[in-house]
């Protein structure tokens, strides 16, 4: 009898640990499978749940057939941290898209071809644009205040954009941006057109030498070079003293010339597009960085400072403020 008492108490142990396996399996059944298949079937959303931090989603696919999108920042109790780049894509439903004030990352909407509305809510907290490329009946955006950044091909390709509002606060925007858009075409007569945080935009003017207004703080990426532009010669580019970040897209027959001593932002910059000359101040932090990158470079001479502080000087009245419009 003590013996088969004996076992008993071996045995609790045991009985415990698979009783506490039976409810952890039960419930990775529940949140795993069970639980995603119904908010599925309520939402039209299919996601995963992501291990770490719980609580967290990545949005895998979108199956419902509604015009108008609210972008979830949460599905039930789960927040939806992530959206696969596919969930939206190229859906011909859509119509209007609302991005509410809690949303970080916008989810991508490339190729939605009847998406004539986005609007952001006035206390959003989104700071990167992208993913509205080839959105051809999108007619007339306004980003909030709190956008920093708009990306690559943002919103390429949206034959029908008029206009859009760029916020002060918009510090960088990438190549090609706006392409083929009615904004980018009806900005075709401006010499210089500067938006966001003196961001110079649009560049129609002489190609061979090209003079950057001063008060100018960035350039957008590839805004100083047409692509169908098949000249041969050398050019020259001419930065201003309030310059912090320089179109990185330098070809071989280029010369820069940048009289800024203090640090030019280089985070997206990829040196192998740098193949031309920069001409630098002694001692500044663009000499170093073209040290450190085996980038081809020179010292400035006086004359050549001067000469650049005239050029970036004497251009300032072309410039079109998108603000001042």
């Amino acid at each position: 009898m003590k013996k088969r008492d004996d076992q008993g108490r071996c045995l609790k142990p045991l009985r415990v640990a698979l009783w506490i396996i039976d409810i952890i399996l039960a419930y990775a059944i529940i949140i795993g499978i069970l639980l995603p298949v119904s908010i599925w079937m309520m939402t039209g959303y299919k996601y995963y749940i992501t291990p770490l931090p719980f609580g967290n989603i990545r949005v895998t696919e979108y199956t419902g057939n509604d015009q108008n999108i609210i972008v979830p920042s949460h599905l039930m109790f789960f927040n939806a941290s992530d959206f696969n780049a596919r969930v939206f894509q190229n859906n011909g439903n859509i119509t209007s898209v609302y991005i509410s004030e809690d949303i970080r990352v916008i989810p991508s909407f490339d190729g939605c071809a009847n998406l004539e509305q986005l609007t952001f809510s006035e206390n959003s907290i989104c700071k990167s644009v992208d993913g509205f490329s080839r959105c051809i009946n999108l007619n007339n955006v306004v980003l909030p205040e709190s956008v920093e950044r708009i990306e690559v091909d943002a919103f390429s390709g949206c034959v029908s954009l008029e206009n859009i509002y760029i916020p002060d606060s918009v510090s960088y925007i990438g190549w090609a941006a706006f392409e083929s858009t009615l904004f980018e075409y009806y900005h075709r007569t401006d010499e210089y057109y500067v938006v966001g945080d003196n961001i110079l935009l649009f560049y129609n003017g002489e190609t061979s030498s090209i003079a950057i207004p001063e008060g100018v703080k960035s350039v957008c990426e590839g805004s100083l070079y047409d692509r169908h532009d098949k000249q041969s010669c050398s050019r020259s580019i001419y930065y201003p003293s309030t310059i912090v970040r320089i179109d990185p897209i330098i070809d071989s027959k280029t010369t820069v010339y940048c009289p800024v001593m203090s640090e030019i932002e280089i985070d997206d910059y990829n040196v192998n597009d740098i193949q031309g000359t920069i001409v630098v101040p002694e001692g500044s932090f663009l000499e170093s960085f073209c040290q450190e990158n085996n980038i081809k470079f020179r010292v400035m001479t006086y004359e050549e400072k001067t000469i650049c502080e005239e050029k970036t000087n004497s251009v300032t009245d072309k410039v079109v403020y998108a603000n001042e419009e």
